[in-house]
């Protein structure tokens, strides 16, 4: 399991750091870039099976709840690209129903 602990959102040329971000009524839509540390810490692609788990919490609550999950295969060709440094890895998800 990889934790990638640096969630950053937003525009190339705007982005924040993550530290919460307010979701009214009307929704948001941003992009969410979801890094490594810059001390060292790699993390290397294999082909295979991957579950991609998302998890929230809401102000005031300390429990964190799962927002989103989804499975991915990465085949040996693009696990080979996406372990560029340079490279990324983009993951269209669709709305979320309004609760």
């Amino acid at each position: 399991m990889q934790n990638f602990n640096i969630w950053v959102y937003g525009d190339k040329e705007t982005l924040a750091r993550g530290s919460g971000l307010f979701v009214g009524r009307e929704g948001i839509a941003c992009n969410h870039h979801f890094l490594l540390p810059k001390d060292g810490t790699k993390y290397t692609f294999l082909p295979g099976e991957y579950s991609l788990e998302l998890f929230g919490s809401l102000l005031g609550e300390g429990r964190a709840v799962p927002l989103f999950a989804q499975k991915l295969f990465l085949s040996k060709e693009f696990a080979e690209e996406i372990n560029n440094e340079k490279s990324g890895m983009t993951l269209a998800m669709p709305p979320w129903p309004r609760i």
